[in-house]
């Protein structure tokens, strides 16, 4: 087959697939449509990314609103606790679709939702076509692996689902597939400017989900290790690849000195919450945040008293608080985890390893809206392409496809000790799934092979 018919046959492939995974998203969007709190949904998260995105739409900044009710006045009080990225977006997408002669009601603001969702679509379908070069980049001889794995994602429901909720998964989720294509591109061509591009993409996905911070160290460590032979040339990649990210995160870094007096990196508040409940909410209990103080199992009365306690201060913090009380609030959280892990380290222990399932097992959904699809999926994902591993390891294979393994391992590691959700591993479905159609193939031609031996003896 000519080179030239190859790359028709593949661009035909790919077009089917994202005509596909689009009207798979957008058909989700239409016979599932968001009926609550007027279309906005129920995450508690979606609340906040809209009132931070109607506000610097309205030119009030990235603000919160806090309401004086004996004034009768809204004051606008910059924003600390999520990064700006989502919230940029969904403001992005109000300044393309709004006329300016509606008013800002929550009607308006419905079809906006939809807007937005709709964007989505576009961005996980784009998804589709970074997976395909992902593979390509691994293997670039291969026609057929590259169009198995954009259709996979294509037809992923974890992703389709998400598509319709108003958070950062998406958004982080199409950065991240871009980061590991840059990535991987600038490992096979050994060139400092993917790295550098890899490094700006990365500083974007830290601006939606700050919690990948100390990957830009697990990535930089990788860099350094796989270019050994050559120590000027691994510093050079790393080099680049931190001033990408640099050049993204501190600008915002800077934001956050000048009107909070304090660094901040790009947000704070919530690890000590969110390490309290990863202590003491295990699988059985889990049905969404609501119901929070019945799921707790108080390791005894002074550990119910001060979360009963705290719980009440953070929830009027969240309305008017100070970047310092809440970090206080936080700190008072995270006192509370090492109590309860001093006290009971086996059972706390015993609960983090089952929140690996959790995080990677996506058959939680159903927390959010009924039905789900069958976490089987999600095994199937992961035993596909761990077998790219087992058929990739000789030469260069391997080498190339370790940012994925990293990028799972990180969130592995990061999430054990934190509350967990399944929404969290979404935003590597897609370089997950670029090594399941790789392994696939592996598998297919293994057993060929096997038949073929037998069939000769």
């Amino acid at each position: 087959m000519t080179g030239r018919r190859r790359l028709v046959i593949s661009g035909m492939g790919l077009a089917v697939v994202v005509c596909l995974g689009f009207l798979l998203r957008v058909h989700a969007l239409i016979a599932v449509p968001e009926e609550g709190n007027f279309g906005l949904g129920t995450f508690v998260d979606s609340f906040l990314y809209n009132t931070l995105a109607c506000n610097m739409y309205a030119g009030k900044g990235f603000a919160v609103d806090q309401y004086d009710r004996l004034k009768g006045t809204v004051a606008y009080t910059p924003a600390f606790s999520r990064g700006p990225a989502y919230p940029f977006f969904m403001a992005a997408v109000f300044a393309l679709f709004h006329n300016p002669s509606d008013s800002l009601s929550v009607y308006t603001w419905h079809r906006m939702w939809d807007k937005v969702r709709l964007a989505q679509c576009f961005l996980d379908t784009a998804c589709c076509v970074l997976v395909f070069f992902i593979v390509r980049v691994i293997y670039p001889g291969s026609l057929i692996m590259p169009l198995i794995s954009a259709g996979l994602y294509s037809i992923c429901p974890y992703s389709i689902y998400f598509t319709r909720v108003l958070l950062s998964e998406i958004l982080t989720t199409f950065l991240l597939s871009a980061f590991v294509l840059f990535a991987v591109a600038g490992m096979r061509k050994r060139d400092s400017r993917w790295f550098f591009g890899s490094g700006v993409l990365f500083g974007l996905v830290l601006l939606s989900r700050p919690e990948y911070v100390l990957f830009v160290f697990v990535f930089v460590g990788f860099l350094l290790c796989s270019a050994r032979s050559d120590i000027k040339v691994a510093l050079r990649w790393a080099a680049t690849y931190a001033l990408g990210v640099a050049l993204l995160v501190l600008p915002w870094s800077a934001r956050n000195y000048l009107i909070f007096k304090r660094p901040v990196l790009i947000s704070t508040g919530g690890i000590g919450e969110s390490l309290y409940f990863g202590t003491c909410i295990d699988a059985a209990h889990w049905r969404g945040w609501n119901r929070i103080p019945e799921m707790i199992e108080y390791i005894d009365e002074a550990d119910r008293q001060g979360f009963v306690a705290l719980r009440r201060v953070h929830l009027k913090m969240l309305e008017s608080g100070t970047i310092d009380e809440m970090a206080s609030v936080d700190r008072r959280y995270a006192h509370l985890a090492l109590r309860r892990l001093l006290r009971r380290p086996q059972e706390t222990l015993k609960l983090w390893i089952l929140k690996v399932p959790r995080l990677w097992y996506q058959n939680r959904i159903p927390m959010y809206r009924d039905p789900e699809p069958s976490g089987v999926l999600m095994l199937v994902y992961c035993a596909t392409a761990l077998c790219a591993y087992v058929f990739g390891r000789k030469g260069r294979r391997a080498y190339l496809m370790a940012p994925v393994a990293l990028l799972c391992a990180y969130l592995t590691v990061v999430f054990l000790p934190l509350h967990v959700e399944p929404r969290y591993s979404v935003p590597v479905l897609p370089a997950l799934i670029s090594l399941s159609g790789i392994g696939i193939v592996g598998l297919a031609r293994f057993f060929a092979r096997l038949r073929l031996r037998r069939s000769r003896s």
